[in-house]
């Protein structure tokens, strides 16, 4: 059995570094002997994963681009190379150019090294942008693993990573049993600017749409105020961090306390937001760039009327056929005209009831079966059981 490292870039709730758990935890269920490195700390650290008597050894390096005072990509290439030495690894998984540091760390000492990425253009410029990936120091993997073909093409071109060398196309997944546990948790407090709490007991009587993410531009926080402003008959739920101190800045974070709304609700960071989708009415995705909308699958999971923007987003595939997907960038006017159009809501909730839509839709993000391919290309690369 192998000793494998892996490495997520941040335990906040969001789709890649809960990707990245999962492959952990199905590494360790195979018999290897698996530690999680961790760039920031978050949310997941309270998950079982970490908590049971037989947890996975987890360790924080406070090393994310986000982090005070700021970290260079050499000063967390360092402190990547110092950890990975006093653990002898046969494997590094990488998730994410975010870390991508850790690869070049595990080159130094001659540790193969798989990369799993999920940044489209805009994502890796911005890495780029705030120092903590260059062009000019590529790491040598031995596989890589992509979400989508756009972000395999980045990739390939950002890492000129030869089109023989391996590779996979790894699309979204999750666990629909634990999902589904998770739905039937009470939900989390949610209250207003004013303090005003959400009674959970008694929401059937006003639609309640939601949005799942910190409140930033880049989850576009300001679409979703400004719908919420416009739509006083309806409840708006926004599910996770939403303080001023977030970095990025939460842009809206004054003008919520100032226009103080009566039917904006914020729940702040939580774990599981599955309790949240199974009381709502719609799924309002503002996210203006996404290649792995984790969220999104989850929702329609639970059968969730989820309304998207295709240009913005990854795995068009899924959310043509079982999203509500419009056109362009997110916009105001179109989730307004969307919102207002009660027999596509309605014909969307019983499309996503349909017992061939929930087969259909199960098999193409099937948590074990992606898994299991995924274990057959590290199998194939690598050789796990030697």
């Amino acid at each position: 059995m192998k000793k494998i490292g892996v490495v997520v870039h941040e335990l906040a709730r969001t789709g890649s570094p809960i990707v990245g758990l999962s492959i952990a935890q199905f590494l360790h269920d195979q018999g290897h002997h698996v530690h999680v490195f961790a760039k920031v700390g978050g949310a997941l650290e309270e998950k079982d994963i970490f908590r049971s008597n037989r947890g996975l050894p987890l360790t924080i390096t406070e090393t994310g681009h986000t982090c005070r005072p700021k970290i260079t990509r050499f000063r967390a290439r360092s402190r990547a190379r110092d950890v990975l030495k006093t653990h002898q690894l046969d494997m590094l998984y990488v998730n994410s150019f975010a870390a991508a540091e850790w690869c070049l760390a595990a080159n130094d000492l001659d540790i193969p090294v798989f990369f799993h990425v999920h940044e489209l253009k805009p994502a890796v410029m911005e890495l780029r942008k705030v120092g903590m990936f260059s062009q000019r120091y590529r790491p040598k993997i031995k596989g890589l693993i992509s979400v989508s073909q756009d972000s395999h093409n980045i990739a390939c071109k950002t890492l000129s990573y030869k089109s023989d060398a391996p590779a996979m196309i790894l699309t979204s997944f999750t666990n629909l049993d634990q999902l589904k546990e998770n739905a039937k948790k009470t939900p989390p407090p949610a209250k207003t600017a004013t303090g005003k709490q959400l009674d959970w007991r008694n929401i059937n009587t006003t639609p309640l749409i939601c949005m799942c993410g910190s409140a930033v531009q880049a989850k576009g926080v300001d679409l979703f105020f400004k719908v919420a402003s416009l739509c006083p008959a309806s409840n708006f739920i926004w599910v996770g961090s939403f303080d001023k101190a977030d970095e990025p800045a939460n842009p809206i974070f004054e003008k919520f306390h100032e226009d103080k709304l009566e039917n904006l609700y914020i729940t702040g960071s939580i774990e599981n937001p599955a309790s949240v989708f199974s009381h709502s009415d719609v799924l309002l995705f503002t996210t203006r760039q996404d290649s792995n909308p984790l969220v999104i699958i989850e929702a329609i999971s639970l059968r969730l009327p989820t309304i998207c923007f295709i240009k913005a987003l990854g795995c068009p595939e899924i959310l043509e056929k079982f999203g509500i997907a419009l056109p362009g960038n997110p916009n105001v006017r179109a989730i307004l005209k969307t919102l207002s159009n009660q027999p596509l809501l309605k014909r969307q909730r019983e499309f996503l009831s349909l017992r061939n839509t929930q087969s259909e839709f199960r098999e193409k993000i099937s948590h074990q079966k992606k898994l299991e391919t995924l274990y057959a290309f590290l199998d194939k690369n690598l050789g796990m059981n030697k």
